[in-house]
């Protein structure tokens, strides 16, 4: 019998060598202080799980948005309980989703739980949180755990399911517990949209051992309900033991607690023993609270906080920075200025019923890359006059034999910028007097051989105003005489070789028409006298003359010169003997 224990330490002690040796982490590194494990994406921070001593070191951003998938829509599970060490590198790790329904699911963040931790310049942005209590952006529950130049931006929500809302909450850390726990030169602008007890900007609750919040700041919301105690603007419930301190911190986020008594600006509430608060400041304004537990801190307006001079003994050559109109920054995380989203619609839906227009995307301005995590409808509304179409009908076709005409264009004089998409047969039909058009031939075309004229133009007798659309072959033709030109040359020229050419034609039936064919279809043929030697008489010698030259002033030529040759015959015959 007194085996069987031996056996069981033996076999433990197997499984535990077993399960470090199975563990690989998916990255370079071997995860000693000297080469740590290198975490480039989301599944690797995961990993944390399976070595929860090793030093880890973030090497670039990562987008974790991909977690709301994951573990059937529970989201990233929260690493725990992490001893070792996690240097962010100053890079920024988005979007974790952690969804931890119902009573008893606690310890919620990047780490569920840390003890003997260090964690370095991890900078985690839009984180939502989910779960029952013990919620923080970074670590839910905190053991003796050194926070150094970290922060956080999301939201916690309610549980569903549960009547209540969560306990232990804080931006940064949910419970800070163990025998030293520091933070410093840190902040979170962390909203805790439904908390009981507990709830602070950076921390819900620091428990037992000594705590120091050093260079620290936060700007979240905190919402306790009715029933809700010790929420604070920095810390919920502050245990000074053993020297714990708050030094050159502030808070500026709005503080919702139906309980006055149990609630403060700064702090909700203290237990005392030793050590104090130092140099630290709240928002009257902002925060909605003139009064802090222990009266642990100083109120001051908003004018004042984004004041240099209200901040005594800080450090704003190294540490802090402020700029114009702005709470002071930690120079080693935000740069000159902390990046603050300022969310603003960028689209509205259309108008509705009520007369207002809801916001359906969103997009931040200042680029601080953050994701919106509320519900989009918390964004007021824009007024708007719901414009309900007037359609009327604008246009009305033809009259119709019924006296009736037809709708066929419409207007909205509302003027809503609408296309209308009915039937125009919706519109009651106008009314009208019917007018029938008596279409009448007024023009005729030529006159056929048929001796009848097709109609080409019409008239409406009873000038109805419509254009005809129908055949003109509907008209009867009209009746003329048809003529036929009978064409006939007029005037020849000369005869030449052979040829009298057609020098102009006529119409012998005098149809009065143009000529429009070829004259030289009329040339007709030719032939010239054949030689020989006329006898002339005395007489016939004037005719003869006129037939020889063709014209008067040939016969006159002709004249002369025969009464010239007629007179030298005379001499000829006188004088020759």
């Amino acid at each position: 019998m007194r085996k069987y224990p031996i056996l069981v330490m033996m076999s433990v002690l197997f499984l535990v060598v077993m399960a470090i040796g199975v563990f690989s982490f998916s990255g370079l590194g071997t995860g000693n202080s000297t080469d740590p494990f290198q975490i480039t994406n989301c599944s690797q921070l995961q990993e944390m799980s399976s070595n929860l001593t090793a030093f880890y070191r973030v090497m670039n951003n990562i987008n974790c948005s991909e977690t709301r998938t994951w573990n059937n829509g529970t989201g990233f599970i929260p690493v725990g309980t992490f001893s070792g060490t996690l240097e962010g590198g100053g890079y920024n790790i988005t979007g974790i989703q952690i969804y931890k329904a119902g009573v008893g699911n606690n310890e919620a963040g990047l780490f569920g739980r840390t003890n003997g931790a260090t964690l370095k310049n991890i900078h985690i942005k839009s984180i939502n949180i989910t779960a029952y209590s013990r919620i923080g952006g970074l670590v839910g529950y905190a053991t003796s755990t050194s926070v150094i130049n970290c922060s956080v931006t999301g939201r916690q929500q309610r549980s569903p399911g549960i009547a209540f809302g969560s306990g232990e909450v804080g931006g940064l850390l949910g419970i800070m517990d163990g025998t030293s726990s520091t933070i410093n030169n840190s902040y979170s602008v962390f909203n805790i949209t439904y908390a009981s007890t507990y709830a602070g900007g950076l921390i819900g609750h620091t428990a037992s051992g000594q705590h120091i919040i050093d260079n620290s700041f936060a700007l979240g919301e905190v919402y306790c309900d009715s029933g809700g105690y010790y929420c604070g603007g920095l810390v919920g419930l502050f245990n000074f033991i053993t020297n714990s301190v708050v030094n050159h911190s502030y808070s500026t986020g709005k503080l919702t607690c139906s309980n006055p008594n149990r609630c403060g600006g700064f702090l909700g509430n203290i237990s005392y023993t030793s050590g104090d608060v130092y140099n630290s400041y709240w928002d009257t304004n902002t925060s909605g609270w003139t009064n802090t537990s222990g009266n642990k801190g100083v109120g001051k307006t908003t004018t004042q906080m984004k004041n240099q001079s209200t901040f005594v003994n800080w450090n704003f050559t190294s540490v802090w920075n402020i700029c114009s109109d702005s709470y002071p920054n930690l120079r080693n995380q935000t740069g000159n200025c902390l990046c603050l989203p300022n969310w603003t619609c960028s689209q509205y839906g259309e108008c509705q019923p009520e007369n207002l227009s809801y916001c359906n995307a969103v997009t931040d301005p200042n680029g601080c890359g953050e994701i919106y995590l509320n519900n989009i409808s918390e964004i007021p509304p824009l007024a708007c006059q719901l414009c309900d179409p007037n359609w009327t009908c604008s246009g009305y076709g033809d009259c119709l034999q019924n006296n009736t005409q037809l709708c066929n264009n419409v207007t909205d004089p509302n003027n809503c910028n609408e296309t209308y998409t009915g039937n125009f047969s919706e519109f009651t039909p106008g009314v009208c007097e019917y007018c029938e058009p008596d279409w009448t031939c007024v023009g005729y075309g030529l006159c056929l051989e048929n001796d009848t004229q097709n109609c080409n133009q019409v008239f409406d007798l009873n000038e109805c105003g419509s254009s005809y659309g129908g055949n003109f072959s509907e008209f009867t033709p009209g009746v003329c005489d048809f003529c036929t030109p009978n064409w006939d040359c007029s005037m020849f020229g000369d005869c030449e070789n052979l040829t009298e050419i057609c020098l102009s034609v006529s119409d012998l039936n005098t149809c009065n028409e143009t000529f429009g064919g070829n004259l030289s279809d009329f040339d007709q043929s030719c032939q010239a006298e054949p030689n020989y030697v006329p006898t002339y008489k005395v007489g016939d010698i004037p005719n003869l003359v006129i037939d020889f030259f063709g014209s008067t002033f040939g016969a006159i030529i002709g004249i002369i010169s025969l009464f010239i040759l007629g007179l030298l015959i005379y001499l000829i015959s006188k004088y020759w003997r």
